[in-house]
């Protein structure tokens, strides 16, 4: 992995963590407070009036304590390598990329609001895996390939699965939006699978 301070990585970190402590203060950073939530979660209904700086806000928003580190997590264990690959600037238009997409899917598809910064945690993570197997790719090792591919797979089915058990409370086709559109920031990068060099 290049080495490369991280901008991106804890600036996003810092602010998420931040909305979250200033939104759950009065419930002693438990849960966020629903006055708080309602005003800038992803909704149709919001969208069509005009509403379109809940593509903003949304994102930025965590129900509560689980949910806010869980998500921090993914952006600092992703958000870190995939930085040190590509560099900030591309790193946050990945991210910003994969916020779209999730946003996307979840104006199409779900009727329920939304919020929290999965859907760019997830398109760090793909993100991350399509640079893995084009590495596997650029070296012709085709036996590593398979196997993280067989991986890849197993991950995604383990993920579907998991996702539509919870599907009440999670946005899966947000997660989902964000993967693709992760995978498809990446592969953009990658093509015709050059060397990656960190800007």
């Amino acid at each position: 992995m290049l080495k490369k301070r991280l901008v991106f990585t804890p600036l996003m970190l810092g602010l998420i963590l931040s909305v979250y402590c200033f939104t759950s203060y009065t419930h002693g950073m438990l849960h966020a407070d629903e006055a708080w939530l309602v005003m800038g979660n992803f909704n149709r209904p919001a969208l069509l009036q005009g509403q379109w700086w809940r593509m903003l806000t949304s994102p930025m928003l965590h129900l509560n304590w689980q949910h806010v580190l869980s998500n921090a997590f993914g952006l600092w264990i992703f958000g870190a390598r995939i930085e040190a690959i590509i560099g900030a600037w591309r790193a946050a238009l990945l991210y910003g990329f994969s916020v779209a997409f999730s946003l996307i899917a979840s104006y199409l598809w779900v009727p329920e609001a939304t919020i929290g910064a999965s859907g760019g945690v997830y398109g760090l993570l793909s993100a991350y895996l399509v640079f893995m197997l084009v590495v596997q790719l650029r070296k012709g090792d085709f036996k590593a390939f398979l196997a993280m591919l067989r991986g890849l797979i197993l991950f995604a089915a383990l993920f579907v699965y998991i996702s539509f058990q919870e599907a009440e409370t999670v946005n899966v086709l947000g997660h989902l939006g964000g993967m693709i559109g992760g995978a498809m920031f990446a592969l953009g990068l990658c093509w015709p699978f050059k060397r990656l060099t960190a800007r």
